[in-house]
This record gives structure tokens, sequence and C-alpha cells, in this order.
């Protein structure tokens, strides 16, 4: 399921340019967000690089809980975490906001 660069969106860019830099693809391949990442080459090593990478590059923190195999077993996964925590901190800073008002 590759979705070529006009149908993604901004954090399935980003998210796709993390995963190509971190993941064993051949060069130009596309990266096809409902493959297994284990199957791309993503051990604990990766996985640890990867999180420091898309913390950076959304200005997200991962919190322990979300730090499991599940979250990181497909770029879906990972993009739907990504989202989750994306939206929790717009929340919190449009709550705080609010409250600095």
């Amino acid at each position: 399921m590759g979705l070529t660069g006009g149908q993604m969106d901004e954090a399935t860019q980003t998210l796709c340019r993390c995963l190509r830099q971190h993941l064993m693809l051949a060069a130009g391949e596309e990266v096809d967000l409902s493959a297994d990442l284990v199957s791309l080459g993503l051990d604990s090593m990766t996985a640890i690089a990867l999180v420091l990478d898309l913390e950076q590059a959304f200005a997200v923190r991962f919190p322990n809980g979300m730090l499991e195999p599940r979250t990181f077993r497909t770029g879906q996964t990972l993009l739907a975490a990504i989202r989750e925590l994306g939206a929790a901190g717009a929340g919190r800073s449009s709550s705080a906001s609010a409250q600095g008002r």
C-alpha cells in the first residue's frame, strides 16, 4: 500500500523520510506503511534511533507506555501514535494559552 508523494500529507511524508533513514530499503523504494517494520530491519537499536528522530521531527515525546512492539508494528501504527501525540500536545498548548489569558 505505497503512496506517492502527491497522496501523502506532511506527517506521512516526514514519517516515510525517517523510516527510509533507518530501515533496509532499496534506493528509491517506496515505503509501504502497511509492511511489518521488523521485516524491514527494525530492531531494538534501530527503534531507539528512530524514536529520537521522530521526536525531533514531530516535536513530540513518546511516553514509556507507547514504547512497545504494537506501536512499532507498521508505519501505519507508528503514524497513528504520532498523530495521537500531536493531538495531545496541541490540546495541552491551547489549554495553556487559554489559561495564560
